[in-house]
């Protein structure tokens, strides 16, 4: 509401809320800012594959990216991965073959591709079952058959890829494999089927909540929309995460499409942020490589988290670091982590002090000796202000934090001036928070 009030923006008419119709018990919502609550439906897959040049290998790396990052560590690709991926696209590719052939258009649905694969044939025999040919996999195999004269030479030779791999190796596999791969699949998406995430996510798109939305300006108020994701992952658990996480990849590509809008001036672009609170439910591989471009995509990344082990246990050590060597503003509060603090000590470097040194007997005048010591030492950050009520009215709902911005020099060692000075930097269109930010002659909108 504060945010709102202080940018002159109209939340009816700036803000897109993705969420189902029906609210589970213990949300919130601002009926009095946002008026009544209403479902608005995207095709997270349909989207990508139209937006996306039409690739499969888009869809499926969409859905992989979502189901295996922010449950482990450290992703290391094995035979399993590259089972589930290669049955997730020949069963994708079925998919759009199939009903471009029968519908004219091209279309993906997470049920349909569940069905696709579970319908699939279980052993050499079974491809004569009727259980196999009344189901959706036989039925697309039978449409991008006859309609085989209506495809390109290169979708011709997709079709025979994935008509033999459907009646020659998934028949083939062993039986535990196979069902270990089809039960996996099952498990991850099963969940967002059921309602009211299926009607959210499997249907078709309402162009309100397009990522687009939120990166070019609206027709009618001129200001790109905020789009919130109300699905939290402490009411809707792994299935909240999985939905937000597939809609923040699109957002991303969708962001990092938009270059050659920026490079050729375009009028309808805007600067743009993708904000998470707990970031580390979030996080993904991908995130890494979307940092080394956002800049160019006009996009600041903000990602709230409690300490790094959680970012850790989310993707790994090496990805973390990956990500965070690429987000070049870092504020640290008060943290009690000592992994987080000390990788904090790193941020800042050390430097050249200067110390004196005496005998222990005293005997000797005082040497002055030059050493490499940490500019902010880690136990500084243990003692920041934390804000909340206190006794002395003078610290009473302060907060204190240390800032590092790369290729910066503030004016001040004072931490509460170090603050100061960057929310001023927000608070003053004419000032420039990055010195490397491009001219506004090639930037129409140095503003916002």
């Amino acid at each position: 509401r504060d945010y709102f009030r202080g940018t002159g923006r109209d939340p009816r008419e700036d803000i897109v809320v993705l969420q189902p119709e029906q609210l589970p018990p213990g949300s919130m919502w601002p009926r009095d800012l946002l008026g009544e609550p209403r479902s608005l439906p995207f095709n997270v897959l349909r989207y990508e594959f139209e937006r996306g040049g039409g690739l499969t290998s888009n869809v499926v790396d969409l859905l992989y990216t979502g189901m295996t990052d922010g449950q482990r560590g450290e992703h290391h690709t094995d035979y399993w991965d590259d089972a589930r991926g290669q049955v997730t696209l020949h069963a994708v590719d079925l998919s759009v073959m199939g009903t471009e052939l029968s519908d004219g258009r091209p279309d993906i649905r997470l049920d349909d591709i569940l069905e696709i694969i579970t319908s699939a044939p279980k052993s050499y025999a079974d491809l004569e079952s009727p259980r196999f040919r009344g189901g959706r996999c036989y039925e697309l195999l039978r449409k991008a058959d006859e309609g085989r004269d209506r495809l390109s030479p290169e979708r011709f030779r997709d079709a025979q890829l994935t008509g033999g791999y459907w009646t020659g190796e998934f028949p083939g596999l062993a039986d535990e494999t196979r069902s270990s791969i089809v039960s996996t699949f099952s498990a991850k998406v099963s969940r967002l089927l059921r309602s009211p995430l299926r009607e959210l996510l499997c249907g078709n798109t309402d162009e309100a909540v397009t990522p687009e939305r939120s990166l070019y300006a609206d027709a009618k108020t001129g200001r790109p929309k905020i789009i919130v994701l109300n699905l939290p992952v402490k009411l809707y658990h792994d299935v909240g995460r999985f939905a937000q996480i597939l809609y923040k990849i699109v957002w991303q590509r969708a962001a990092d499409r938009r270059v050659a809008a920026i490079d050729a001036a375009s009028p309808d672009w805007r600067p743009a942020f993708l904000g998470a609170d707990e970031g580390q439910y979030f996080i993904t591989s991908e995130d890494a490589g979307f940092q080394q471009t956002a800049r160019s995509a006009m996009v600041a990344t903000v990602y709230l988290t409690q300490n790094l082990p959680n970012m850790y246990a989310a993707i790994g050590e090496t990805q973390t670091q990956s990500f965070l060597g690429n987000l070049q503003t870092k504020i640290f509060h008060a943290n009690g982590d000592p992994v987080t603090n000390e990788w904090a000590e790193r941020v800042f470097g050390k430097d050249l002090q200067s110390f004196l040194t005496r005998s222990v007997t005293g005997t000797t005048a005082p040497t002055e000796a030059d050493s490499l010591s940490p500019v902010i030492p880690a136990i500084r950050f243990t003692r920041l202000k934390k804000g909340g009520h206190s006794a002395d009215p003078a610290l009473h709902g302060r907060v204190g934090a240390y800032i590092f911005q790369a290729g910066r020099q503030w004016r001040s060692q004072s931490a509460d001036r170090h603050y100061h000075e960057f929310v001023q930097h927000f608070a003053k269109p004419e000032e420039r928070l990055l010195s490397s930010v491009p001219s506004p002659a090639r930037h129409p909108h140095p503003e916002t």
